[in-house]
């Protein structure tokens, strides 16, 4: 069979989010030293609800099979974690999860051409007369010399 991913949503009562954070974590590894779980570890976040502040913790993992989470309610090692989560939570959302899309990869993009080089602007009748109110010495193409640093 199959593994069977899921997503759990756990929401803590108020004060009581790292006592449940310390079980959460607890819960893979538990569910996969009894054979429930497949090798994968896994990936815990921690949430928080933009309108209330309310903490949270979504958790993705694998069962190894359609069977394992049903098995997990009578296995031992897998109830000396959950057993003591349940005081600590106001409730939680379990979803098996299907992927829709395939991760996307980026594509190289063609270089682009520079765009060309703008002219620059003629200069105005007022810059001419300031060029040419300068001394013949310090007329260049390039502007007045420049000293040495």
């Amino acid at each position: 069979m199959p593994k069977k991913p899921e997503m759990v949503i756990y929401r803590p009562k108020a004060g009581r989010e790292a006592e449940l954070l310390a079980l959460v974590l607890k819960q893979w590894p538990a569910s996969f030293k009894a054979g429930l779980a497949t090798s994968e570890p896994a990936t815990v976040f921690r949430t928080t609800d933009k309108r209330s502040g309310k903490v949270g913790f979504v958790e993705f993992f694998s069962w190894v099979d359609e069977g394992a989470s049903t098995k997990a309610h009578t296995n031992p090692i897998v109830g000396a974690v959950w057993g003591p989560m349940m005081p600590l939570m106001e409730g939680m959302e379990i979803a098996t999860i299907e992927l829709m899309t395939s991760p996307v990869r980026a594509k190289a993009q063609p270089k682009r051409k520079a765009p060309a080089k703008a002219k620059p602007a003629a200069k105005t009748t007022a810059a001419k007369s300031k060029i040419a109110a300068r001394p013949a010495a310090k007329r260049t193409a390039a502007g007045p010399k420049r000293r040495p640093r």
